[in-house]
């Protein structure tokens, strides 16, 4: 069996017009190509190994013909005995295929196979190379589903792959969103709640009925939130220059509201959503509950506070004692030496009962 290797994606000819990412995207490399004797059992037989439903044949690096399922499909209706022909004998010799240069976009390339029925599209180069493969597979996994929803004239089978592409990512996106142990908001440019998932309802005790529809602002976000940060949130939702939108900190601190009217203090990380002409329409917000860790951490600033307090007061009076004692500016014999060496063990005492406490606490 004579094989060969096209151009890979990369290496394709573009024209100025070609934007280079969109070829790496469409255009996948095509392995192994066949050549026009190889028998028609052979050329089964790869199919079957690699798991192709297609294979090219080419000629000096030249396309010259196409062998698909359909094919072999139509030889086993006709009862034909061909397994030991070449396969140039059953290949489709005028097969359809696009320039590397002619290619735009995705849409345009996606109504040129439907308009042709084609279920692949051999890429060719300037003198006529195979250069690589466009398949519906490959397209759909770069194009909006809902772009090809909307098209008119495609076929059905098309549409309902690409609602099963769209159902998928949503449904793996939900599952996500669901599981995640972490306050996730949805809301679109009205401010307006669209999504809240489980672990949020469960922090907050409101129901997805309560939530959803609601107004973001007015439902969860406390009295005494600071102006600045509604004031943020109206200048995210209401911006039409997206330059400025790089400017603006998309994470942020604040205080929400529960049901029971407990506040949460929340970490929010901010994600703004655009359609298809890049307007933004809504925000994703995925936030962490902070607030056992902020009064955690209140509470170890007010025991560190004590506990210096607690330490310092004791250790100055034995430094200051031992201090006017070692330098002799009170004699040790003296009542108010003696004093002072009672006023240092006090303090002493003092402090081993300090260390003591903290250890326990450390127990």
């Amino acid at each position: 069996m004579k094989t060969g290797s096209p151009t890979p994606p990369s290496d394709i000819p573009l024209s100025d017009s070609t934007p280079a990412s969109l070829i790496s995207q469409v255009v996948i490399p095509v392995s192994l190509t066949l050549a026009p004797e190889t028998l028609i059992e052979e050329a089964i037989a790869y199919m079957h190994k690699a798991d192709h439903s297609c294979v090219l044949i080419t000629h000096q690096q030249r396309l010259v013909g196409m062998f698909t399922e359909r094919e072999l499909i139509r030889l086993i209706n006709t009862g034909q005995h061909a397994a030991s022909q070449p396969i140039s004998e059953v290949m489709v010799r005028e097969v359809e295929t696009i320039r590397a240069a002619d290619i735009k976009d995705v849409l345009s390339i996606l109504q040129k196979m439907e308009h042709g029925q084609l279920r692949y599209l051999p890429v060719v180069g300037e003198i006529g190379e195979l250069a690589g493969m466009i398949t519906q597979d490959s397209l759909l996994n770069v194009i909006n589903p809902n772009e090809v929803e909307q098209m008119s004239g495609l076929n059905e089978p098309l549409q309902i792959e690409a609602r099963r592409t769209r159902v998928q990512a949503e449904r793996c996106w939900c599952t996500l969103l669901d599981n995640v142990q972490l306050m996730v908001i949805g809301l679109d440019s009205r401010g307006k709640v669209t999504y809240a998932n489980p672990f949020f309802l469960q922090r907050t005790g409101y129901t997805t009925s309560e939530v959803v529809d609601a107004d973001w602002l007015s439902c969860c976000f406390s009295s005494t939130e600071s102006p600045e940060i509604i004031g943020y949130f109206h200048q995210l939702q209401n911006h039409e220059n997206h330059e400025q939108y790089r400017e603006l900190p998309l994470q942020y601190e604040n205080t929400i509201l529960t049901k029971a009217g407990e506040e949460r203090t929340v970490v929010w990380n901010n994600t703004l959503l655009h359609d298809y002409e890049d307007k933004v329409v809504g925000t994703i917000s995925i936030g962490e509950d902070i607030t056992d860790r902020s009064a955690i951490e209140r509470m170890k600033g007010e025991f560190i506070a004590t506990v210096s307090h607690e330490l310092r007061t004791p250790l100055t009076a034995i430094h200051g004692g031992i201090k006017l004692l070692s330098r002799g500016t009170i004699s040790s014999q003296s009542d108010q030496g003696r004093n002072l060496i009672q006023l240092v063990e006090r303090n002493s005492q003092r402090l081993i009962k300090v260390v003591n406490d903290i250890l326990e606490l450390e127990n």
